[in-house]
């Protein structure tokens, strides 16, 4: 029902999206009669190794690496998630998706000789003072 099409986008029709969250529902006995949508994602994302969000989240993982390292996106792949931090579906509102490189920062110094007290020869388990978060929103500002 999910089909990746040449163009990296991933289609699902509201019945297989429908079909999914009532296997969601029988798999995890949702006992609550009268639930919204964004209550469906909310337990849908609670249960990550479900064989539905493993299947979404490689398709998404793939669709991503085809893309620019720093894309726009028409709409936040969590609707509920992004309305609960404050995002509401009108002008003004800008979501970018940015691939950032991950681990420590080592020392650019050369065969490791850093010339000083021995506090500050450190090379490799060096933290980058800035997180992940504000490096990501620099790039797209750039």
């Amino acid at each position: 029902c999910v089909q990746v099409s040449g163009g990296g986008r991933v289609r699902v029709s509201l019945v297989t999206l429908y079909r999914l969250l009532e296997s969601v529902n029988r798999r995890f006995r949702i006992t609550s009669i009268e639930m919204g949508a964004y209550k469906y994602l909310e337990e849908l994302w609670k249960h990550k190794q479900s064989d539905v969000l493993r299947f979404l989240l490689r398709v998404r993982c793939w669709q991503y690496r085809q893309l620019s390292s720093i894309h726009r996106c028409p709409r936040p792949t969590r609707p509920d998630k992004a309305r609960r931090l404050g995002y509401k579906a009108k002008q003004g509102f800008v979501i970018y998706r940015v691939r950032v490189r991950r681990g420590g920062r080592k020392r650019p110094v050369r065969k490791g000789a850093t010339m000083g007290k021995p506090t500050n020869q450190g090379v490799n388990q060096l933290k980058f003072q800035r997180s992940l978060r504000s490096v990501a929103e620099v790039s797209v500002c750039d």
